[in-house]
């Protein structure tokens, strides 16, 4: 089983197990291997320069060990990921190859001794086995790349612009809704690895109970809604592995494609005749929800699941990283991240709105006074005692 000091502690202090042993759990989308990962379970992933996020999202699940089918750090950017995770004594073997996820399924029970896999005593994967120190030389070479990095970033994404003959500032091919949000908020929630803490967190400042923000569910951001208690006013997005609960508790369904292509979800809807409207944006869906809410005339907008840094602009391609850089310039007056409103949205009892409850309860009783003959009855024999 899971050697004892693969567990949460001083970093300093250990060295990574020569030997683990664990059941496979394994998917090339890590956002939804997380929420399939349980204890002392060994994660096999496809996920090149892991960020941070994702990183304490593994070890937030204690898994036993993580076999990455690609580098977690490739050097093209100084990632923390993977020095998290080795840090914590989590061993972390990279560069296995894609065949891995051909070799082993979910629940096979496999052994990691040094840089090999191993199913019994045959051999299936060798990677690198990372350590601190190997890590952190990897991020000082990427640390001198990184301001051509940026600039690299900042070219593909000018060129996109220059070179597309599309409108990345606005929903030109936006349907007919009939819906105006002028004078709301609106909260946007997007699936990621923390977006079932921050939705809970929100809803327990009581902020979306007291202020009442039009939802948006994007893709399946909807689901995740849905687990909280709170049904989406729309949904955005591809649509392809929404669960039907969601698409009904919407209002609203926006089916999200690119260019002249088909979404994904819309045979889906067809099918089920399910009323939906059809939208082509070349950005994500996200970008596409938030230029939507700024478009309608939206106060503010509130993101769940969606924490742009650099990491996640670089990562991305040249489409992507322009429309999501665009579209935060159009909307950032009005965006807010959803741990900033749970950190100064706090449930208050003001001295109006006591002073208010205290006259209600005053008026309440002369009101009980006035009608009730036994009362009455009672005042005058206190009078004529006294």
């Amino acid at each position: 089983m899971t050697p004892a000091n693969t567990s949460l502690g001083d970093p300093s202090s250990r060295v990574p197990p020569e030997v683990v042993t664990g059941r496979v759990r394994s998917g090339h989308n890590t956002t939804a291997l997380v929420r399939r990962l349980h204890h002392g379970e060994i994660a096999v992933i496809n996920h090149a320069d892991i960020d941070r996020e994702t990183a304490q999202a593994l070890a937030g699940q204690r898994v036993a060990a993580v076999i990455n089918a690609a580098d977690s750090i490739t050097g093209r950017y100084p990632h923390e990921g993977p020095l998290a995770l080795v840090e914590r004594g989590i061993p972390l073997i990279d560069g296995v190859g894609e065949e891995i996820f051909a070799r082993l399924h979910d629940g096979l029970r496999i052994a990691i001794v040094g840089n090999h896999v191993l199913v019994g005593d045959e051999r299936v994967a060798t990677g690198r086995r990372q350590t601190p120190a190997t890590v952190r030389a990897r991020m000082e070479v990427a640390e001198r790349g990184l301001d051509d990095q940026i600039g690299l970033f900042a070219v593909g994404a000018l060129e996109y612009l220059r070179d597309q003959d599309v409108s990345l500032t606005q929903l030109s091919d936006m349907p007919d809704l009939q819906l105006s949000l002028r004078g709301r908020q609106v909260l946007v929630v997007a699936s990621g690895l923390d977006d079932q803490d921050d939705l809970a967190v929100l809803r327990g400042s009581g902020y979306i109970q007291e202020q009442r923000p039009f939802v948006i569910g994007v893709d399946t951001g909807a689901d995740v809604l849905l687990d909280q208690g709170v049904s989406p006013d729309l949904v955005i997005g591809e649509l392809t592995d929404v669960s039907d609960e969601a698409l009904q508790a919407a209002d609203l369904i926006i089916a999200h494609g690119h260019g002249a292509e088909e979404p994904d979800g819309m045979a889906r809807l067809a099918i089920s005749e399910v009323e939906h409207h059809r939208l082509s944006f070349d950005g994500s869906s996200m970008d596409a929800a938030m230029l939507l809410a700024q478009e309608r005339g939206a106060d503010l907008i509130v993101a769940v699941g969606s924490h742009p840094s650099l990491d996640d602009f670089l990562g991305q391609d040249r489409a992507l990283i322009a429309t999501r850089m665009v579209t935060r310039l159009r909307v950032g007056h009005i965006l807010v991240d959803a741990r900033g409103v749970s950190r100064i949205y706090r449930r208050e009892v003001r001295k109006r709105d006591l002073l208010l409850l205290v006259s209600a309860a005053i008026f309440t009783l002369i009101v009980v006074f006035i009608v009730s003959e036994p009362l009455r009855l009672i005042v005058r024999g206190f009078r004529l005692t006294f």
